[in-house]
């Protein structure tokens, strides 16, 4: 699968398309390998809000696939 992640870097929330309707897991994960969120994503195109996290680089994993993604200040 080829998911679109958008913006990156991003400031307060990620726009994830996965092409089409299906329900997916996602799961994000901080430098050192710690869950700091995960979900569901039930729509083709979800908007996830991540204003709470710190500033850092951070691993979102979906089914197989894993996108490096940072959050600025």
């Amino acid at each position: 699968e080829n998911y679109k992640v958008h913006p990156n870097p991003f400031n307060t929330e990620i726009t994830i398309d996965i092409g089409f309707l299906e329900e997916k897991e996602f799961r994000l994960y901080n430098p050192i390998g710690e869950l700091v969120l995960s979900g569901v994503l039930n729509s083709q195109i979800s908007i996830i809000d991540l204003s709470s996290l710190a500033p850092n680089v951070y691993i979102l994993n979906i089914e197989n696939q894993s996108i490096r993604l940072i959050k600025t200040k």
